[in-house]
């Protein structure tokens, strides 16, 4: 019986014209997808090199740069290309006189953008003060067969750029930030925990039962125990057990999982930090969070001052302390307290300038509150953050910050 091959995917025009490139290489004997990079400095090594001794005697550098080919511009004998990397960007400097006719015709008519390439040469800066490569060769590491997204209008559709973030940490630099950002933030607080005392462990993320939360849960089944399992709402059980057992610091950083609604402010998979401490109450909880929160900025702006979205921010000092109702009351002008029913309270806030509804029972909250003035301070949505910490021998309990303070969570959004 004869097999036969399935259909080639159908590609588009452009794919078509690059994979015949591909087939151009290996026709002339070059695999355009090696295994490895022999590259020596990234970009911003290679900039650096450079400028610590530029001046009259420096040294000449020599470097092999690796990247993703961002512009070529091509200026009669001489080609300019913007290789971009990990680290930043750097300029290749190619001339027909030293790369040889065939080699240069090659170069324009295989190489494109999004190409990942590497180049070798001596470190030099051009008349327009830019550092560059003097390169006589460009070497192929991984040839394309997409373009990148428009240089100057980039990525715009939101939904795409959020279900292929490949493509929008291409077109938007500044997304890559966010990611470096975030990932500093939980190396911080790990260090902060870590340095004080807890231990940093690891619970069931199937559970036969779930809680520490009020959610609505995904389920699995274990097939060779023929038992319905749940993925976690929350690490809160495990981690009192912990206590319980006799561990007095814990703490986790772990994924989540609810089954409930999807916005671009909650998603059902989220990460969560809880710690727990045996021996403390609420206010050693209040400086675990303003230490860890102060280490954090350290760590990723260098102090504790910053800015973000054009709004700057100041985390020195001591840091207010005041109960929610002192909160709520101080940003809206109205206490709650004195309210015996949703009618009466939702009549007030509106008298307080909020724009506000009621929720039908059973789904949490008894408010919800859009945008005003004040309203960030009294109806707060969940962060992507959520940190819940508490201690076994405090007074009230729990010190859960879930839907937290608008100073916390714009905090908290600020760092992330």
């Amino acid at each position: 019986m004869t097999e036969t091959n399935p259909a080639e995917p159908e590609l588009s025009e452009l794919q078509r014209v690059r994979l015949d490139k591909v087939h151009e290489f290996r026709a002339d004997g070059v695999e355009p997808y090696p295994t490895r990079s022999s590259r020596t400095h990234t970009s911003a090594q290679a900039i650096d090199l450079f400028e610590s001794d530029e001046g009259e005697g420096a040294a000449e550098h020599h470097v092999t740069v690796g990247g993703r080919i961002a512009a070529i511009r091509h200026m009669g004998k001489t080609i300019f290309v913007q290789l971009r990397d990990g680290f930043g960007t750097i300029q290749l400097y190619l001339r027909k006189d030293e790369m040889g006719d065939d080699a240069f015709l090659a170069f324009l008519h295989r190489f494109d953008l999004g190409d990942w390439v590497e180049a070798s040469g001596s470190l030099f800066r051009t008349k327009t003060g830019e550092v560059s490569v003097r390169s006589s060769a460009v070497t192929m590491l991984a040839k394309s067969l997409n373009a990148p997204p428009d240089k100057y209008h980039g990525l715009q559709d939101i939904e795409l750029r959020y279900r292929q973030r490949y493509a929008d940490l291409i077109a938007n630099i500044e997304v890559r930030r966010v990611f470096e950002i975030r990932a500093r933030l939980i190396t911080a607080f790990r260090e902060y925990l870590d340095s004080n005392g807890y231990l940093e462990v690891e619970t069931p993320v199937l559970q036969p039962l779930y809680g520490g939360a009020a959610a609505r849960p995904f389920t699995t089944h274990h097939n060779a125990l023929d038992q319905t399992f749940y993925l976690r709402i929350a690490d809160e059980l495990y981690l009192k057990r912990l206590i319980a057992g006799g561990f007095e610091r814990v703490y986790e950083i772990s994924k989540d999982f609810r089954n409930e609604g999807v916005d671009k402010n909650h998603s059902p998979e989220f990460t969560m930090l809880e710690f727990y401490e045996a021996f403390a109450d609420y206010t050693t909880m209040m400086d675990r969070i303003q230490g860890m929160l102060q280490l954090a900025a350290q760590k990723i702006f260098g102090g504790l001052v910053f800015e973000s979205q054009g709004h700057l921010i100041d985390l020195g000092g001591e840091w207010p302390r005041k109960s929610l109702r002192q909160a709520i009351l101080d940003g809206s002008g109205v206490d709650y307290a004195i309210y015996p029913d949703q009618p009466s309270l939702l009549a007030a806030a509106r008298r307080a300038g909020a724009n506000v509804r009621a929720i039908p029972s059973g789904h949490g909250s008894s408010m919800s509150c859009s945008s005003s003035s004040y309203v960030r301070s009294w109806c707060s949505r969940r962060s992507s953050w959520t940190i819940r910490s508490s201690s076994p021998l405090s007074r009230s309990g729990n010190l859960t910050i879930q839907h937290m303070p608008s100073a916390f969570s714009s905090t908290l959004r600020a760092l992330s």
